[in-house]
């Protein structure tokens, strides 16, 4: 949102370090696509094996048969890798520390977890999660304090190995490590997905407030945590669902984030309801009765919903009037366009500029003429080129739009570019 561009490999490096034997084998850029498949096959084996009998035809279908799973591992996905990793930590969660005691079985869940969260960011959410669910079913089983041991030990064997996967990487450069493994979080990436952002983007001209999508997606997550804490008899069952639906409220919030995780959705199957009956729950006064539970469940995710409703609702800070200019006839290509832009928001802005037809956004044009800062409420007109010198206009059934974005505070402004200006 800023003007720059991310070219930073910003993941956990655990699966650059399962491709790099692989390419020095067998001397192929292929090497990352032959991890991600693999990965996503012995995923799809794990899963088939672990699930009840009428289930595994599923299994085969979600992880293979669709061609979405196959199609991200192809493109070398780390997150196919955190998946398969997830699976036998997913798979039968209720039993992990059975009895107190974490064993081999739990400690082998632990460093798949542990080495899920070392190949892709998706797997730090459902972490949280993990934890408390284990916790409940312990502590109904145990009481308080055997009962906390667990998901401790759990949690330590995970974080040694998250660690030991980082350390060669955090000890050559500890700033540099931690700025690419938080980057796909803090870089501000531009709008982008299927979730609510996509008021701001498609529907209205943009946004003066679309940090509170960020909001809304931090508030969500936090209050779906409280409620699986609350409720966890009800919603253990859905422990595999609830940590990507606070992606639905990001400002990037693309199908993957979901579909790359389905596996684990079919996972649930495992977990019965009966296997959560005497999980611990808070006992609050006067919390009895569905209508009492559903106004604390809704209390829970209505800040979240609030913020969401801000972002959304907010008019753009830009007002754009565009005067296009065209070269060509028969298939007319955009050279540049002059914007004259009127800050209406109390607070200097930096735009910068690029196009999008559809929802992926161009590369950012350049501004040959006009101010790099815009003054509140003041007007400046710029000239700005798209890369490369031209941008073809799309077709009669489909539009293009110049978008203005600025970085601090996050806005987005959006103007029809018109064949006949």
């Amino acid at each position: 949102m800023s003007g720059s561009a991310d070219y930073t490999y910003g993941y956990p490096p655990l699966t650059a370090l399962l491709a790099a034997p692989v390419h020095a084998l067998l001397h192929t850029s292929a090497a990352a696509t032959l991890v991600t498949t693999g990965a996503l096959i012995a995923g799809t084996v794990t899963l088939w094996l672990l699930l009840p009998a009428p289930w595994r035809s599923a299994a085969t279908a979600v992880c293979l048969g669709f061609g979405i799973l196959p199609g991200y591992a192809r493109s070398g996905y780390p997150a196919i890798v955190a998946l398969a990793l997830l699976i036998p930590v997913a798979v039968y969660w209720p039993t992990t520390g059975a009895g107190g005691r974490l064993g081999a079985s739990g400690a082998l869940r632990a460093v798949c977890l542990g080495a899920a969260c070392a190949a892709q960011q998706l797997a730090w959410f459902f972490a949280p999660f993990l934890l408390i669910g284990l916790y409940a079913v312990r502590r109904g089983e145990l009481g308080a304090r055997p009962a906390a041991a667990v998901p401790a030990r759990f949690a330590g064997v995970a974080a040694l190995t998250w660690a030991a996967v980082n350390a060669y990487f955090a000890a050559q450069g500890f700033s540099a490590w931690l700025h690419g493994l938080l980057l796909p979080i803090t870089q501000k990436a531009i709008l982008h997905g299927q979730g609510l952002m996509g008021i701001s983007y498609y529907f209205t001209d943009g946004s003066s407030r679309l940090d509170y999508y960020s909001y809304a997606s931090e508030l969500l997550l936090v209050g779906l945590l409280a409620a699986t804490l609350l409720f966890v008899r009800r919603l253990g069952t859905a422990l595999t669902v609830l940590p990507w639906l606070s992606f639905y409220l990001a400002t990037r919030s693309q199908d993957g984030y979901f579909l790359m995780m389905t596996p684990l959705w079919l996972a649930a199957a495992t977990v019965p309801s009966s296997a959560l009956t005497h999980a611990w729950q808070p006992r609050i006064p006067r919390l009895t009765g569905r209508p009492a539970k559903a106004t604390v469940a809704m209390a829970l995710v209505t800040p979240a919903l609030l913020c969401a409703c801000i972002a959304s609702a907010s008019p753009p800070p830009l007002r754009m009037a565009l005067t296009t200019h065209l070269t060509g006839r028969s298939h007319p290509a955009v050279t540049s366009v002059t914007v004259r832009a009127a800050n209406t928001t109390g607070t200097a802005l930096t735009p910068h500029f690029a196009s999008r037809v559809g929802q992926g956004a161009s590369n950012w044009w350049t501004i040959t003429s006009g101010p790099a800062t815009l003054a509140p409420h003041s007007t400046a007109v710029y000239v700005v080129r798209p890369a490369g010198g031209h941008r073809a206009l799309p077709g009669a059934h489909r539009r293009m739009y110049l978008i203005a974005l600025t970085g601090t505070p996050m806005t987005i402004s959006t103007a029809r570019i018109e064949a006949t200006s």
